[in-house]
């Protein structure tokens, strides 16, 4: 898929590390969204009753989100991705909750077909250390693959 944010005003960032969720299925594990294998194989899945599963992910450094840009599984189950809320904030998720702080940067409805990719643009651009996908109901969550687009931060030499 390569680079999808707009450039030159803003870069993906993913990494592999940092990125946890509350529970999931075998090999499934969240590591797997930042991994660029698009095959059915390497996804993340909640384990089944999870009570609203989530995702976290952990920059580096805090940044500023404004887009990402979520994958479906593809074979079956495009439902596991909708009614996503997504928040952004400088603390930690505490289990079924967002970080106590957490700014809303949208709510994903859903309706993506197998396999495909749908951009979801934060509101407005939030900065903060801690992503949150949360499911906002007691269903599966699955999602193949993420990219996170954060504003680009501009240097100046003195």
């Amino acid at each position: 898929m390569g680079d999808v944010c707009n450039a030159p005003t803003s870069t993906y960032v993913a990494t592999s590390s940092g990125i946890w969720s509350d529970d999931q299925t075998g090999t499934f594990i969240p590591p797997n969204i930042f991994d660029g294998n698009y095959e059915l194989s390497s996804m993340y899945h909640s384990a089944s009753g999870e009570v609203l599963p989530w995702l976290q992910v952990e920059f580096d450094e805090p940044e500023t989100v404004e887009a990402l840009f979520l994958t479906s599984r593809p074979d079956c189950c495009m439902e596991q991705v909708n009614n996503v809320k997504i928040t952004v904030g400088n603390m930690p998720a505490v289990v079924g909750q967002p970080s106590p702080n957490a700014h809303e940067c949208a709510h994903f409805e859903g309706g993506i077909g197998l396999g495909e990719t749908a951009e979801i643009t934060c509101d407005d651009p939030i900065p903060g250390k801690y992503l949150v996908l949360q499911k906002m109901e007691d269903t599966l969550f699955s999602i193949n693959e993420l990219q996170i687009c954060v504003a680009r931060k501009y240097f100046l030499d003195s």
